[in-house]
C-alpha cells in the first residue's frame, strides 16, 4: 500500500504485505488498549479477512476504537440478542411438539447460529477484559459453552435419525438454563466494564 492511515494519521511502516501491515497496526493498537474497528481500502470498507487476502489497492485506512467501548457495544447487542435466542429455542420446542418438523428444523438452524454468535461474542468479551475461568461466573460460562456444543450436537444427531422428541426436550428444558448462565455472564461483564459488581 502506498498510503497507510490510522485514525486519520498517515503512517510510515516497514512492513510489506497486508498481513504484516494488519498485524503491525493491531500491535500498535494493543499497546494503546484499542482494537481495529474498520478497514477501508481505496474508500471501500471491508472485513479484516478481506483486507489481508486483498491484492492491489493504493491506500488503506484503519479506524480504531477503545477496547472497553467495543465490549460495551458487544454486550449491549448480546443482551438484546440473548432474549431472542431464548424465545427461538422455546419456539423450536413448540413446533416440534406440534409436529411442525420442517419449520422447527429451519428455526433450529437460526437458533444454533444465534447461540454460536452469542457464545463467541461473550467469550471474546471475557478475553478482552482479561477474565479467567477461575473467576466464578466465567468458569460457569465456559462450562455452559461446552454443554451447549454437546446439546447442539445431540440435536443434530437426533434430527438426522428422525427423532424429534429429544430435540424438543433439549430446546425446552436444557438450553434455557444454559442461556441463563450466558445472560448472567453478560450482566457480570457489564458490571465489570462499568465498575459495578453483579
Amino acid at each position: 500500500m502506498e498510503k497507510i492511515v490510522l485514525d486519520g494519521v498517515p503512517l510510515t511502516l516497514d512492513e510489506d504485505g497486508n498481513v504484516q501491515v494488519y498485524e503491525r497496526i493491531s500491535s500498535i493498537l494493543t499497546d494503546q488498549n484499542r482494537v481495529i474497528a474498520s478497514v477501508a481500502v481505496d474508500g471501500v470498507e471491508m472485513s479484516p479477512e478481506a483486507f489481508v487476502s486483498l491484492e492491489g489497492g493504493t491506500s488503506v485506512e484503519f479506524v480504531s476504537m477503545d477496547v472497553r467501548e467495543l465490549v460495551v457495544q458487544t454486550l449491549g447487542t448480546a443482551g438484546e440478542y440473548v432474549v431472542n435466542v431464548r424465545k427461538g429455542a422455546l419456539s423450536v420446542a413448540d413446533m416440534l411438539e406440534s409436529e411442525k418438523v420442517e419449520q422447527a428444523m429451519n428455526l433450529s438452524v437460526q437458533v444454533m447460529e444465534g447461540m454460536d454468535w452469542l457464545l463467541t461474542a461473550v467469550g471474546r468479551c471475557t478475553s478482552l477484559l482479561g477474565c479467567t475461568p477461575d473467576e466464578g461466573i466465567f468458569g460457569d460460562f465456559q462450562d455452559a459453552r461446552q454443554k451447549v456444543a454437546e446439546k447442539m450436537e445431540s440435536v443434530v444427531d437426533s434430527f438426522e435419525a428422525g427423532k424429534f422428541f429429544a430435540p424438543a426436550f433439549v430446546f425446552r428444558e436444557e438450553i434455557p438454563p444454559l442461556i441463563d448462565v450466558v445472560q448472567n455472564t453478560i450482566a457480570a461483564l457489564e458490571g465489570q466494564v462499568t465498575g459495578r459488581r453483579q
